[in-house]
């Protein structure tokens, strides 16, 4: 078995590296951090917030592991230098797409502070940092979700003021309130 596998080694490592580059390409445009409204699939943001950079290095070095790999196949012009070569194609283009998809986690990255469940919903709260006129400015996001957490409409809470550098918490309270709270302090209150 090993031995019918060993000429298409490569493939092997770059299929699944143009597999996750595209996955992170399309995660980091569905991710909270690209402002406004959005509708997201939440357990997928934390899993993109937590990975992005980590999976697109790794990617980055399969696909220059590759082409160190392959060259000295391509011109030699040994037998399936091209099949390589093809691998090795695949596995920078897996490179280039995990790289782009994580541009966002780099440039307006969001950082998960809160959850809290009030009646049928789940809310949870978060951060999102982006630059702006030479500055950094951090607004807090908050996503309406489904009973389950997975399902979420994210919005924007400008009149919440700028995030105090302690963690905040999302208090949900009985009579239909949320409350967002650093240490004892409540920073904002809202009915969604």
């Amino acid at each position: 078995m090993r031995a019918r596998l060993r000429p298409y080694m490569m493939l092997v490592f770059a299929v699944p590296a143009l597999l996750l580059g595209g996955l992170y390409a399309i995660l980091g445009w569905q991710t909270v951090g690209s402002g406004g409204d959005t509708t997201v699939f939440y357990p997928a943001v934390m899993l993109y917030n937590h990975t992005a950079e980590a999976l697109s290095t790794a990617i980055l070095l399969v696909a220059g592991t590759l082409v160190g790999l392959w060259v000295p196949q391509a011109l030699g012009r040994r037998p399936r230098a091209g099949l390589n070569g093809a691998a090795v194609a695949l596995a920078l283009t897996g490179s280039a797409l995990a790289c782009w998809g994580t541009l966002p986690s780099v440039f307006t990255p969001y950082i998960h502070l809160s959850r809290a469940t009030l009646g049928e919903h789940v809310y949870q709260l978060g951060v999102r940092y982006a630059a702006k006129n030479n500055s950094v400015v951090s607004n807090y996001v908050y996503c309406e979700c489904d009973s389950s957490g997975l399902a979420c409409q994210c919005h924007d809470l400008p009149a919440a003021g700028e995030p105090a550098q302690a963690p905040a918490q999302l208090l949900a309270d009985p009579s239909g309130t949320l409350t967002i709270q650093v240490g004892s302090q409540t920073v904002y209150q809202f009915k969604p």
